[in-house]
C-alpha cells in the first residue's frame, strides 16, 4: 500500500510538471504572438506603402491640384493633357460644321440675298447633294477611311516601337489641318470639307495610339488607381470642352461674329490650344515596346487584318452572351 501511494504521488508530480511545462509553453507562444502580429502589420503597412507609391495617393502637399497629380505617373498626366486637346477638337467641329452648312447653302443658292438667312424651301443641290446632306456625309467618309486603314495602323501600334511616334505625327497633322481651316471661306469651303474628313480619320488614329497605353498603365497602377485616373481624364476632357465652348460663344456674341467668322476664330483658337496641349502631352508620354512580334513571313498589313479575324473568333467563342452583341450593336 505504501508503495502504491508513492507511485500515485510520483504520477501526480509528473502530471503537475507536465501541466506547468504546457502552461510555460503556452506562455511562450502567447508572448511570441504579438511579435508575429507586429511583424505582419509592418509587412502590410510596407505593402500598402508600395502600392500607394504606384497608385499615387493624394497628399496634403499637393493642395488643390491633388486630384490631377496622378501619383507622379507621367503617362497618366500625358493622357490627361491629350484629353484637353481632344476636347477642343471635338467642340471646334460644331462651329466648323455650321460654317460648312451655311457656305454650301450659299453655293447652292439657298441663302436669301436680303437677310442672309437660309431658305427652308430650297431644294437645290451642290456637288450632287443637298447642302446639309453633303456635310453629314463627312463622318461616313472618315469611317470608311478608318475601316480600310485602321488594321494597318493597329499593327504598327502592336508590332513596332513606333506607338508614340505615330501619335506625335497624327497630332501634328491634326493641328496643321485645324490651322489650314482658319481660311474657310465661300471659295475654299469644299477643299476644307475634304480636309475635315481626313481630320476625322486622323482623330481615330489618335484614339488608337493613346488607348494602346491603357493595358500597360492599368497593370502598373492597379485597378483602383486606374479607375480613379480614368475618371479624372474624362472630367478633364469634358471640362475642356465646356471652357472652349463658352470662350468661343462669348467672343462671338461680344464681337457680333456670323457663323463663318465664328468658325474661323474657333479654328484659330483651337490651333493655339492644340499646339500647347499636344506638346505637353506627348512630351510626357513614354516610348513603348512592341506588344508582339511579326512572324517571319508576315507583314503589317496582312497581320492587321489577321488580328481582327482572330479577335472576332475569340469574341465569338468566349464572349457570346455579352460582348459579341454589344460590338454588333456598335457597328450600327
Amino acid at each position: 500500500t505504501q508503495q502504491s501511494k508513492q507511485t500515485s504521488n510520483l504520477g501526480c508530480g509528473i502530471g503537475r510538471l507536465s501541466r506547468q511545462t504546457k502552461a510555460f509553453t503556452m506562455t511562450e507562444e502567447e508572448i511570441g504572438l504579438p511579435q508575429q502580429q507586429q511583424q505582419q502589420q509592418q509587412q502590410q503597412q510596407q505593402k500598402g506603402t508600395d502600392v500607394a507609391e504606384v497608385q499615387g495617393p493624394i497628399s496634403k502637399k499637393d493642395g488643390c491640384c491633388s486630384w490631377c497629380n496622378f501619383g507622379g505617373s507621367k503617362a497618366s498626366k500625358g493622357l490627361n493633357y491629350l484629353g484637353i486637346a481632344r476636347g477642343s477638337v471635338v467642340i471646334s467641329n460644331i462651329f466648323l460644321s455650321t460654317s460648312f452648312v451655311y457656305l454650301a447653302s450659299l453655293d447652292a443658292g439657298c441663302v436669301d440675298d436680303q437677310d442672309g438667312e437660309l431658305m427652308d424651301d430650297c431644294n437645290n443641290n451642290v456637288y450632287g447633294f443637298r447642302p446639309a446632306a453633303l456635310v453629314a456625309n463627312i463622318p461616313v467618309l472618315a469611317g470608311l477611311l478608318s475601316a480600310f486603314f485602321m488594321p494597318l495602323f493597329g499593327a504598327i501600334v502592336d508590332c513596332t516601337e513606333h506607338r508614340r511616334s505615330m501619335g506625335v505625327y497624327v497630332s501634328v497633322l491634326i493641328t496643321v489641318i485645324q490651322a489650314a481651316q482658319i481660311g474657310t471661306t465661300s471659295r475654299t469651303w469644299f477643299p476644307m470639307l475634304i480636309l475635315q474628313a481626313i481630320s476625322g480619320f486622323l482623330y481615330q488614329l489618335l484614339i488608337l495610339a493613346l488607348y494602346s497605353y491603357f493595358p500597360d498603365l492599368a497593370r502598373e497602377l492597379g485597378q483602383d488607381a486606374m479607375v480613379h485616373h480614368t475618371n479624372s481624364w474624362m472630367m478633364t476632357q469634358f471640362a475642356a470642352e465646356i471652357i472652349y465652348l463658352l470662350v468661343v460663344i462669348a467672343v462671338a456674341l461680344s464681337v457680333g461674329l456670323d457663323d463663318v467668322a465664328t468658325a474661323q476664330f474657333s479654328q484659330a483658337f483651337n490651333t493655339a490650344w492644340c499646339v500647347v496641349s499636344f506638346y505637353i502631352s506627348w512630351s510626357l508620354m513614354p516610348n513603348a515596346p512592341a506588344a508582339r512580334r511579326l512572324g517571319e513571313n508576315d507583314n503589317l498589313l496582312r497581320d492587321g487584318f489577321l488580328q481582327i479575324f482572330r479577335t472576332i473568333q475569340k469574341v465569338n467563342q468566349s464572349y457570346k452572351a455579352g460582348l459579341r452583341w454589344f460590338l454588333l450593336a456598335l457597328v450600327f
